[in-house]
């Protein structure tokens, strides 16, 4: 059993269906002991499901701002996250973003102040407003310190960044994304607060996306959304 007693590991769902959410937390948990578990989901479904989780050592949190879409959720992600977290770190899952190998965890990786799968160069994409390329990366599965999550508490970070003259996103993303924010339009901000992001070759380690070139030969702690090459979910 792995010990990761500086670790949150927490999901957002609001919908009324929470069998993918759960099912993400579930298999994050196996082989490992996190400081806290937490799912931040509706009073009905605390109602619903409290005494099971909390038996299984799931706390179940109400959002301390409603949630009622996607934008919403993202928004959240940035502003909010932060109040559900005590310890040093969370990990953040989703659905489609969770643990699949937990004898990769790596201590080092809580050095950085945010580790998401890398996403591919792009010409055109991923660009802060300085005219730098950034691929660090994917938020669905993410690992955030505590400081990291605090920033926005102590410094203006910007919500309204899709009618920016940079593309932080590729053509086409139209809706509000936490991820590119964070670590594209914004990066800048969170780097004059002290956070440090994790590098290319750190990340893909970590969690896996994109089939970029760095991925060759690697198997990584957990993905999201398209699994690693050879790898099944039962």
């Amino acid at each position: 059993m792995i010990e990761l007693p500086d670790v949150t590991l927490v999901s957002i769902d609001t919908t009324s269906n929470l069998d993918g959410t759960l099912r993400a937390l579930y298999t994050s948990m196996s082989g490992i002991k996190y400081g806290s578990v937490k799912l931040i989901t509706t009073e009905e479904q605390i109602e619903r499901y409290q005494s099971q989780l909390e038996g299984e050592g799931i706390t179940l949190e109400v959002p301390v701002a409603e949630i009622k879409d996607y934008n919403d959720y993202n928004y959240y992600v940035i502003y909010n996250l932060g109040k559900h977290v005590d310890t040093s770190h969370c990990l953040l899952v989703q659905p489609d973003g969770f643990v699949l190998f937990p004898e990769k965890w790596d201590n080092s990786w809580l050095e950085y102040d945010y580790i998401g799968a890398p996403w591919a160069y792009v010409e055109d994409a991923y660009i802060d407003p300085f005219g730098n390329h950034h691929r660090v990366g994917n938020g669905g599965f993410s690992l955030r310190s505590k400081k990291f999550l605090d920033v926005p508490t102590k410094v203006e970070v910007p919500w309204e960044t899709n009618n920016s003259d940079f593309y932080w996103m590729p053509e086409g993303v139209l809706n509000y994304h936490e991820d590119g924010n964070v670590c594209v339009h914004n990066r800048h901000i969170f780097i004059e607060q002290g956070c440090k992001y994790a590098p290319v070759e750190v990340a893909v380690r970590f969690s896996q996306e994109t089939r970029v070139p760095e991925c060759e030969g690697i198997t990584p702690f957990g993905f999201h959304y398209r699994l690693p090459p050879g790898v099944e979910l039962e």
